[in-house]
């Protein structure tokens, strides 16, 4: 053992590095291609995996609980409404159904 000197395991610095490298490029991506449907792939991607890790947070600690999946259902109902009934803008009833969830 060597006194003084840090020992740095690149083995576990690498995922960490990968996972950022992805974040920095879906992050420019959208600047890039301008495209709606790539946008909106990304943005469904992006909602679905955050309820996954959600998900997965709550069921690995072995606590069951429907409640997220209920906040999600009523905030994407009252999105839905304001959006296709109603007229209003997408952040505007962005904001109002995580009000409202």
């Amino acid at each position: 053992m060597i006194i003084g000197r840090r020992y740095i395991d690149y083995k576990s610095l690498l995922p960490k590095i990968v996972a950022g490298a992805v974040v920095l490029v879906l992050a420019i991506f959208p600047a890039i291609d301008h495209s709606v449907v790539t946008l909106s792939i990304l943005i469904s991607s992006g909602i679905w995996g955050i309820a996954a890790m959600g998900f997965t947070l709550i069921l690995r600690t072995g606590q069951f609980s429907m409640g997220q999946a209920a906040f999600m259902a009523i905030g994407g109902y009252v999105a839905a409404i304001l959006t296709v009934k109603l007229g209003v803008p997408f952040w505007p009833s962005f904001l109002a159904s995580g009000v409202l969830a």
